[in-house]
């Protein structure tokens, strides 16, 4: 299952990839429900995506949030890398 949306986060620092490993965090706050176009079910060496995702929720003014461009498996994973992980933006940004 796809797992892109948004972390959400009342400071900044919540957001962090080792803060939210350590609290058990492996799941954006608010899944994208829809894509446009509709997602490929695997992707391949040097493959991507473009589009647009959404969903339901709101985002409480001055939380932060993170985006999370899903959730990955990969049955040979690069040396260091563990076989599941979540891409995030490097920076959350501040909801007004």
């Amino acid at each position: 299952m796809a797992r892109f949306g948004l972390f959400v986060a009342r400071r900044a620092d919540e957001l962090e990839p080792a803060f939210l490993e350590g609290h058990g965090r492996t799941t954006p706050s608010l899944l994208a429900e829809t894509f446009d176009p509709p997602l490929p079910r695997a992707f391949g060496p040097g493959r991507s995506w473009s589009g647009r995702f959404g969903g339901r929720g709101v985002v409480p003014a001055g939380n932060y949030v993170s985006f999370a461009f899903g959730r990955f498996l990969s049955d040979a994973p690069p040396r260091g890398l563990p076989p599941r992980f979540v891409a995030l933006t490097s920076r959350p940004v501040r909801v007004p």
